[in-house]
């Protein structure tokens, strides 16, 4: 295994570095993988996850590239006015533009978390070139059975009955007259209209359904990976938000129910990477690698 830092970009002002495995150990014809930022958090990914797996992937023959976004970690700022919406879409085919002119690859997989989840698919849709990405929490939607999950959930904790007991369950500032905003204060600032870097809203359900069909339909493989939470709480959510998705082929969906958004303890990491690597070396399309 072999890892290289790399600059490129209109400006050579972005930075990755990348993970090649050992020529003997090299899968022919295997896509690269790019690791996106998640949120603001630079290449290293949430408790060095992005890097955890690159080697993981490298020791399987998989070649991957994870780097910073104009503006985080080692990245430099841009020197245009591009939005954000477009930088981060032409800044990853800069990444991927890099490795076609140094490496010869033109087949790509994006691996993002959260906010990373939602350029994966801003960037499949815009670029050919990928060939399938792996979507940790991106986009959820509820459903009258997500809120029954969630809620029974909560009702089987000893702590949420303990802070109904002490007044202190977050439905007591809703439901008690007694309580009332506090006024605002003077010199009080506004909140900012624009969405901070790192930040993005959801799409409408349909729409997301209609973007992931699309490219599920080009045979852009995607694998969908969810970690407890309000808006996902059992392994047949994905069925409910998208229902015109249901078994489709190109589709993978992995429910981690131990797990937690930034996969804290390495027990979930090895859960992720475990999925992760099967699914790379097995479900891409050009055949199984392995």
């Amino acid at each position: 295994m072999r890892e290289q830092a790399l600059r490129f970009g209109t400006w050579g002002s972005l930075v990755g570095v990348l993970t090649e495995p050992d020529e003997s150990a090299a899968v022919e014809g295997a896509p690269a993988v790019l690791f996106l930022n998640a949120g603001l958090l630079h290449h290293v990914g949430p408790h060095r996850l992005h890097v955890n797996l690159a080697r993981r992937l490298a020791r399987a023959g998989v070649r991957s590239l994870r780097f910073d976004l104009s503006g985080i970690g080692d990245s430099g700022p841009r020197r245009d006015r591009m939005s954000r919406d477009e930088s981060l879409v032409r800044e990853t085919q800069e990444a991927m533009d890099s490795l076609a002119a140094s490496h010869g690859i033109d087949r790509f997989v994006l691996f993002g978390i959260c906010t990373g989840a939602d350029q994966a698919v801003r960037v499949a849709i815009a670029d050919p070139r990928v060939v399938g990405s792996v979507l940790v929490d991106g986009y959820t939607y509820q459903t009258s059975t997500n809120y029954l999950y969630f809620y029974l959930g909560r009702f089987l904790l000893p702590h949420s009955w303990w802070s109904v007991l002490t007044l202190r369950h977050p439905a007591y500032a809703r439901l008690a007259p007694w309580r009332r905003r506090a006024p605002a204060r003077a010199n009080a600032t506004s909140m900012p209209v624009a969405l901070r870097p790192g930040i993005y809203v959801s799409p409408p359900r349909a729409e997301a359904e209609a973007h992931f069909g699309s490219l599920a339909d080009r045979d852009c493989r995607l694998c969908f990976v969810f970690t407890p939470s309000v808006t996902y709480c059992h392994a047949a959510h994905f069925d409910e938000m998208f229902p015109s998705l249901k078994k489709h082929p190109a589709i993978r969906v992995v429910f981690l129910k131990h797990a937690n958004h930034v996969f804290t303890l390495k027990a979930n990491q090895e859960a992720l990477m475990n999925a992760v690597e099967e699914w790379v070396l097995k479900t891409l399309p050009g055949g199984v690698y392995r």
